[in-house]
């Protein structure tokens, strides 16, 4: 990806640069699906510019506007490490049982949502799941959960 993506919304409060950004920019502004959910953008040595919430560019770090960079901007070099701005889970259950990890692998395959409900996966299969499972064991599981999410920097909810 050349140059960069950039909302104008004034300075970045942060900005971390000189990593590995993965994108998925540049191929579609419809969600991915089937074997294109297998594609990855990659911008080698890259940045991405944060102001409150939100990601506001992304680009080669050579090439990081002066328009984003203020005098309270702080600075974060991620080096070469990986940094994956656009991955996060907005639909994050704690507490529930059962496992939905054979949908994904089918979704990646191109099988449609309603497909999977047909052959007896999706909402459904966990909704019924969680109602089968002791108390005990979606409590356990759900702090098995809270300490992964606290680990992997799962958002805080509001």
């Amino acid at each position: 990806m050349a140059g960069s993506r950039e909302t104008p919304v004034g300075f970045a409060d942060l900005v971390v640069r000189h990593g590995r950004v993965f994108t998925l920019a540049g191929f579609s502004r419809k969600p991915a699906r089937g074997p294109g959910m297998e594609r990855l953008g990659l911008i080698d040595n890259g940045y991405v510019a944060i102001r409150g919430d939100r990601i506001v560019a992304v680009g080669e770090a050579d090439r990081l506007p002066a328009s984003l960079l203020g005098p309270e901007t702080q600075w974060l070099d991620a080096g070469g490490r990986a940094v994956i701005p656009g991955f996060v889970d907005p639909h994050t259950h704690l507490v529930y049982a059962g496992s939905r990890a054979g949908e994904f692998a089918q979704r990646l395959r191109g099988a449609s949502y309603l497909e999977i409900l047909a052959a007896g996966g999706g909402i459904l299969s966990t909704v019924a799941a969680t109602r089968a499972a002791a108390e005990e064991e979606l409590t356990e599981q759900a702090a098995r959960r809270l300490r992964r999410f606290l680990l992997a920097g799962t958002p805080r909810w509001r």
